[in-house]
């Protein structure tokens, strides 16, 4: 069983950027799936899974995303636990 959230919906870098997230409660698994759409006619140009936090609980832990001051890159981050102890960490991916 699995669950989709709408994380949030951005324009950036002249493109509709979506952003999901996929849980799987029984994998414990959180993957953030990014899709880009061109403008103005909302044609799909790229999907792809951003990355995968991992969580030993049955709780969904949201993405955030933040654009630079120049809008030239975008920054997704999410809360995310180490299988071997159990600390958290904050994963990253800029794009």
């Amino acid at each position: 069983i699995w669950e989709m959230v709408l994380e949030d919906i951005l324009v950036w870098n002249n493109k509709v950027i979506v952003l999901k997230s996929l849980f799987y409660p029984g994998q414990q698994r959180n993957h953030l799936l990014l899709y880009e759409y061109s403008l103005p006619d909302l044609e799909l140009i790229n999907s792809e899974q951003l990355t995968t936090a991992f969580n030993p609980f049955d709780l969904r832990l949201p993405f955030y995303y933040n654009v630079s001051p120049d809008s030239s890159k975008l920054l997704i981050a999410s809360w995310s636990f180490l299988a071997s102890d159990s600390l958290k960490f904050l994963s990253m991916v800029a794009r």
